[in-house]
């Protein structure tokens, strides 16, 4: 860095993640589905999901003890992290006004059966990752959930392409902060960038 260059200010944020606007942390917006020890099933909106391990592969999204969400991944040992594009956000911020089969009804989605573990598949998503709960790490009311990959399934047409127009395919959304999401506007391939530059 030449010494005529200012270096950007710094300011101190609140440790409070409710106040972060904007959120240096963002997390890709999924629909959960679940399935209780009688077989019924639940879908619930998550955002804060991440790979953890290539070898397994093992992802992992937090949640709440309170949550159907955990009770029914720690009941039956399996869930389904469904993949929305950005044409379902409405019915996905609809979802938190109602529960279980009345949230399923009210969503309009269709559900179908999973090819390796009990919860469904949200026919409406791009893609799908089944998982078996693999551990759980507990703070306080909330939870970290592990879940070990065994199947996954995408539409088709999401393969198709360039990287820019299967991420384009896919649609994957992400929360910022409570009522803002954002998209992906562009792909590129690190060959992109460099021809670019």
């Amino acid at each position: 860095m030449m010494e005529h260059e200012e270096r950007p200010a710094k300011v101190a944020i609140d440790l409070d993640k409710h106040r972060w606007h904007p959120s240096p942390l963002v997390g890709q917006i999924v629909l959960l589905s679940t399935v209780d020890a009688a077989g019924q099933p639940n879908i619930a909106p998550k955002s804060w999901v991440t790979m953890v391990a290539f070898t397994g592969p093992v992802l992992a999204f937090g949640c709440n003890t309170a949550h159907t969400t955990y009770l029914n991944a720690i009941a039956t040992g399996a869930f389904v992290v469904n993949i929305p594009g950005e044409d379902l956000v409405e019915r996905i911020w609809a979802m938190p006004a109602s529960h279980r089969a009345d949230r399923i009804a009210r969503s309009g989605l269709t559900l179908a059966p999973s090819r390796v573990v009990p919860p469904p598949l949200i026919v409406e998503c791009r893609a799908h990752l089944e998982c078996r709960t693999d551990a759980v790490q507990q703070y306080g009311d909330e939870v970290l959930i592990f879940g070990q990959v065994v199947a996954a399934s995408m539409n088709a047409s999401c393969l198709d392409g360039s990287p820019g127009e299967q991420y384009a395919s896919l649609d994957p959304i992400v929360f910022l902060e409570n009522g803002v999401y954002g998209t992906i506007g562009a792909a590129s391939t690190r060959r992109e960038v460099r021809e670019r530059s």
